[in-house]
């Protein structure tokens, strides 16, 4: 059977996370940052990619913002490039 792997969580360097997470047996990144960002309404898309912590309240956020889904499309796009 062929090794896989599957990353869990970022570190402070977004860059280095997308670089892992296209090698060849890498299967994806498990991460909360797109999502944490866009709570805070931070655009990722703006180069504004400096990790965050979940807030203590993460589990509560209901709602799926523009920023959020914006964050995640481009995490995505990174990786797929």
């Amino acid at each position: 059977a062929e090794a896989r792997l599957h990353l869990l969580g970022m570190s402070t360097n977004f860059f280095d996370d997308i670089r892992s997470a296209k090698l060849p047996d890498v299967m994806g990144i498990d991460s909360s940052n797109p999502i944490v960002m866009g709570i805070a309404g931070r655009d990722m898309r703006k180069g504004d990619t400096r990790l965050l912590s979940r807030s203590s309240d993460f589990w509560e956020q209901t709602e799926l913002t523009d920023v959020i889904v914006s964050n995640m499309e481009f995490v995505r796009e990174l990786i797929v490039s």
